[in-house]
């Protein structure tokens, strides 16, 4: 209790903001009664009122649904394109900096050659190869993303694995996987987590500067980048269309930071 109690105001705030982001992903339907791809010739570029909250867009569709049912994709894009980078990546540096030498070596030689390119060209080049898709967006920040964690969590093994709890469990015979999984992992895991919440936010905008490029979701499948790029040529005419996709976007995004800041805090103190 005395824990929560230090929290800061901005974090309770954060955490208000992504719960509420959280139910529009998982209950669309209690925010919005309308489809967020039908539409209605009779109500095209209609401005927000009591019938449309954030206004209607160039095809008559509902703003205010497409960005809530927006939600529950961005969330997915977040999360699961950080989970298995994450996964991946932190297998990839235990190996690589428990074993070091030559698997180390090679392992590095890799991890330069992915770490010469920016990340955001490479994710372009990736899908513009396979084409583009929610699949593809996937794949393509997941065979980019693993850096990072591999990268981080090699610099904490190459020290933790000379620590005498190291040495006192290979003297009793156990296996290297033990070793590394039961013993040196949970003592390297907690900068990976805080960066993983952050990179869940770096994912997210990655997803939706794709889908403004064209790169991304394909329409008319609700997206806050994919609204926005169809709201790219009303921005003098109808500004709501880009307008709620983004403040939703960096609410979520700043909330999200909010969040992992306090916890980067949180277990910095610990250690």
């Amino acid at each position: 209790m005395k824990n929560m109690k230090k929290l800061s105001p901005a974090f309770w705030a954060a955490a208000a903001v992504l719960s509420v982001v959280l139910l529009m992903a998982l209950f669309p339907g209690l925010f919005t009664r309308y489809d967020p791809i039908e539409q209605d010739i009779l109500s095209l570029l209609k401005p927000p009122s009591a019938d449309h909250i954030f206004g209607t867009d160039n095809l008559g569709r509902d703003v205010a649904s497409r960005v809530i049912y927006s939600a529950r994709l961005d969330l997915a894009i977040g999360f699961l394109a950080m989970l298995i980078p994450a996964v991946t990546g932190t297998l990839v540096g235990l190996l690589s900096g428990y074993y070091g030498g030559r698997v180390d070596a090679v392992i590095m030689r890799i991890l330069d050659i992915f770490t010469a390119f920016p990340t955001m060209v490479l994710v372009i080049g990736i899908v513009a190869i396979l084409g583009s898709g929610v699949k593809n967006l996937f794949i393509a920040i997941w065979l980019v993303g693993w850096r990072e964690y591999a990268r981080l969590v090699r610099s904490d093994v190459l020290v933790e694995k000379n620590n005498e709890y190291v040495a006192a469990a290979r003297s009793l015979g156990y296996s290297d996987l033990r070793i590394m999984l039961r013993h040196i992992l949970p003592n390297v895991i907690s900068p990976v987590i805080v960066y993983a919440v952050s990179d869940i936010m770096m994912c997210m905008l990655m997803g939706a500067s794709l889908s403004f490029l064209g790169l991304g979701v394909p329409t008319p499948t609700p997206e806050w980048g994919a609204i926005i790029s169809d709201g790219k040529n009303y921005m003098m005419t109808a500004w709501w269309i880009i307008t709620f996709p983004g403040i939703m976007l960096a609410l979520t995004g700043i909330s999200i930071s909010i969040v992992g800041n306090e916890l980067s805090k949180r277990l910095s103190r610990r250690h």
